[in-house]
């Protein structure tokens, strides 16, 4: 009974690290992010610009970056 015990815990272990890489080989690895991340913060200010005539409703926007 110990024997059969040890041949299945053994074989389960075999079959646990043989899916795992084949899982592995199929998705690859985990990606490890980067210990330094940039933090690029592309800031937009919008400024609203009023019709020069005061006839029109039509507004302009400037996009200073």
């Amino acid at each position: 009974m110990e024997k059969l015990r040890r041949l299945l815990r053994l074989s389960g272990i075999v079959m646990f690290v043989a899916l795992a890489s084949f899982g592995i080989g199929i998705f690859g690895a985990v990606p490890i992010p980067p210990k330094k991340r940039k933090e690029d913060h592309i800031e937009f200010c919008i400024e609203l610009k009023e019709a020069e005539k005061e006839g029109t409703d039509t507004v302009m926007f400037e996009v200073k970056p």
